[in-house]
Order: structure tokens, then sequence, then C-alpha cells
């Protein structure tokens, strides 16, 4: 459920985003003499139909542990990779964002 903060039984999912993780903090550091930047989304619950297709903790059920009492949204999603690629976000690089409601806060 929260493979950002370690799961049971979803050790591959931990590794791959450890991996992609590195891997970006990597490149943000090879590309940066070049004005490339390199970011990750960590998107949270987003409601689509993957997300409610896909049963046990995620999909709607799951409003209630985020602290902004919903699910994200597509568009919000598509809002920080415009940010991240547009001029403001041309001095962040390297950072994971995890766009997630709060659903880290105070775990």
């Amino acid at each position: 459920m929260h493979e950002h903060a370690g799961s049971s039984g979803r050790i591959h999912v931990n590794a791959s985003k450890a991996g992609l993780e590195g891997m970006i903090r990597g490149l943000a550091i090879e590309l940066a003499p070049h004005n490339i930047t390199a970011n990750c989304i960590a998107p949270g619950s987003i409601d689509t139909v993957r997300g409610a297709s896909a049963g046990g903790p995620h999909g709607r059920g799951m409003s209630r542990e985020i602290p902004a009492g919903r699910q994200g949204r597509p568009e919000e999603i598509a809002a920080m990779v415009r940010f991240l690629v547009g001029p403001e976000g041309r001095y962040v690089t390297g950072q994971t964002i995890h766009v997630n409601g709060g659903l880290f806060l105070g775990k």
C-alpha cells in the first residue's frame, strides 16, 4: 500500500521504486551541467479506472487514510508534470515529488 514507506509482500515494488529514485538522482547530477533536469513524480491514490479495479486498500475506501480526504485526480498529476517541465521547475532536479494528498504525513 505505501511502497515508499515499505510494505510486506511487495518487495519487488519497493526495490523498483528505490532503483528509480537512485537513477533519477544520478541522472540529475550528470545532466545538470547541460541545463537538463530529472525528477520523479510519485502519485498517491488517483481516481482512475485502473485504481477502481485494483481492489484491496486502493480505490475509494482508501480516502479516509488520506489527510486531504479524497483520491487525487489525473489532472493534478499532470499539473505537477507541467510545473516540472516548465520554466518554474528549472531549478528543481533530482527530486521525488509525492503527489498524494498528504498520505505520508506523520507516518
